[in-house]
């Protein structure tokens, strides 16, 4: 069956006519040319069955106002076979149109006429296309001018393009010989159609961000939930779009298709403290202030070590413990930046592996000092410098050993959390655990240590003032306890954002380390004071009263 494409008039006769040829979709007249827009065309015969060439040879003497001829068979086309085998509507496949190399779909149904005995007989197919372009014209006219895109692409991989609302075409035309190169006859031998699928397409500016979409939808195996994409890889970048896709499936047609919907959305800025927050200066503050205060502490502690009240505290473990404590204020230093895994991780890290290198100095140095001069009977007991240090190690070890299985088993990662409110979509990107366990784990752990300080000072209670610092050790575990038990009710129970949570946390970590710090050093300062004072009058042959340890 040959089949003609030709010039038609305003009336949509065909017409070879110079000036009477409609051009196509618009008022315009002109002339008939054949595809290169070029070369008129003459034909001179005309009639039902005047044909000549065949597979879109060109020739001058079959209909008028014909450019284009092709030999063409309807009923071994594949949609009037399977129509014809299923006697039943079908939907076929997407494939190549024979006429314009176009995609699209058919439905089929069968024809039937009643014979002389009542009997249906199959007598044809009438069938409806659907190209590719009739999709994406009808999603362009309904989202192009929104903020909200809808794709169309095969759930089978490579995920061929159907439609977008972008208007990205998902076939085009290339030379069969060289696909690099277009074609442009709508219908030649050495023409052929090229798919496009939705991770290659670049059309348009929000192609890309389609395509970055698509991406996370295979990552996350196309969920019934929302999924998040940034617009740009910079991690401090506010831009996303959150999508969801949607599984279309005829399952006797063999065609299954996904409808992705892609709508952006404003990235919370709630949950980091990055430069230019209110927040950010104020937590560099309040961490730099813990830490200078710490250090102040520190050298003015170090700076007397030689004198008897300090010696007879241990000065070398409460250095310890000061230092750990200036550095427990730097680990507040990790909450600015992004909520990237490496930086949920590092948080995780530095607060508990400091808090337990803070602790541990100050717990062995009071169990040295209970063993050494605290039993009721009097024994030579002899626990040397670097043993006592290795008796700090234990507390040290296990904190490792609890980071190290979590950060394996559950670690604290970058979590994306998208609420929908209405037409109002909440996108936060926070720093979390799978479970509860490393939560509870650490409670256990670090409560048990602070409850450990508690002990140690109950058991040194009866120590001289010189020695013992079971005042100072139970001032600094109630300390401990009350603004770290207060600070973790706050930031589970509250319902705000982790930038303010971390603030919390921070200043938790000032007021803890630093006053824990105080409650030793300030009293053996005043001490040191006070004997340099007692010295002083001695000196200058004034009667003091100076308090003797008797050892």
């Amino acid at each position: 069956v040959p089949r003609s494409t030709s010039c038609i008039d305003h009336t949509g006769v065909p017409s070879q006519e110079s000036g009477e040829v409609m051009k196509k979709d618009t008022d315009v007249r002109g002339g008939c040319y054949y595809s290169d827009g070029v070369t008129p065309v003459e034909r001179n015969l005309s009639g039902a069955y005047a044909y000549c060439g065949g597979d879109g040879a060109v020739c001058n003497d079959t209909f008028v106002g014909a450019f284009q001829v092709s030999d063409y068979d309807p009923r071994w086309r594949g949609w009037y076979e399977d129509c014809r085998a299923s006697q039943r509507s079908n939907w076929s496949p997407p494939y190549t149109f024979f006429t314009t190399l176009a995609m699209g779909i058919t439905y089929s149904e069968p024809i039937y006429m009643t014979d002389e005995e009542g009997r249906n007989i199959f007598s044809g197919v009438v069938a409806v296309d659907y190209t590719f372009d009739n999709i994406t014209e009808f999603l362009v006219d309904n989202y192009g001018d929104g903020t909200t895109t809808v794709a169309v692409f095969e759930d089978a991989p490579p995920h061929y393009l159907i439609a977008s609302s972008t208007g990205s075409k998902a076939v085009k035309k290339v030379l069969a010989s060289d696909e690099s190169r277009p074609c442009a006859e709508e219908r030649n031998a050495d023409c052929k159609a090229a798919r496009a699928s939705i991770t290659s397409i670049s059309q348009t500016p929000m192609d890309a961000m389609l395509s970055r979409s698509f991406a996370r939808q295979v990552e996350e195996s196309f969920p019934d939930s929302l999924v998040s994409a940034k617009a740009h890889d910079d991690v401090y970048s506010d831009t996303a779009y959150v999508s969801q896709t949607q599984l279309f499936e005829l399952a006797d047609a063999d065609l299954a298709w996904r409808i992705i919907i892609m709508a952006p959305t404003e990235l919370s800025s709630n949950d980091t403290i990055t430069k230019g927050d209110t927040l950010f200066a104020f937590l560099i503050a309040v961490a730099l202030f813990g830490f200078s205060v710490c250090v102040v502490l520190f050298f003015a502690f170090y700076k007397h070590r030689k004198t008897s009240a300090i010696i007879a505290s241990d000065w070398r473990f409460t250095s310890a413990f000061i230092v750990g404590c200036s550095l427990l204020n730097t680990s507040s230093l990790s909450f600015l930046g992004p909520n990237t895994t490496p930086l949920c991780m590092l948080r995780m890290w530095l607060f508990h592996f400091f808090f337990a290198a803070t602790l541990s100095p100050l717990l062995v140095k009071t169990y040295r000092m209970m063993k050494l001069i605290g039993g009721k009977v009097p024994r030579r007991v002899k626990i040397s410098h670097f043993k006592a240090a290795l008796y700090t190690l234990p507390i040290i070890v296990v904190q490792v050993v609890i980071l190290t299985i979590f950060s394996v088993v559950d670690p604290r990662k970058q979590v994306e959390s998208i609420d929908m409110n209405g037409a109002d979509v909440s996108h936060r990107v926070i720093c979390a655990h799978d479970t509860n366990a490393f939560f509870v784990t650490e409670l256990i752990f670090e409560g048990g240590l602070v409850l450990l300080g508690c002990i140690l000072a109950f058991q040194t209670r009866h120590l001289k003032g010189d020695f013992g610092e079971s005042k100072q050790l139970i001032i600094a575990m109630y300390n401990i306890a009350v603004v770290g038990s207060v600070v973790v009710i706050i930031v589970n129970v509250m319902d705000s954002d982790q930038a303010t949570k971390r603030v919390l946390v921070a200043m938790g970590i000032l007021w803890g380390s630093v006053f824990s710090c105080c409650a030793f050093v300030v009293p053996r300062l005043l001490r040191v004071r006070e004997i340099q004072r007692a010295d002083s009058a001695n000196d200058t042959g004034k009667e003091t009263r100076v308090h003797v340890s008797g050892i």
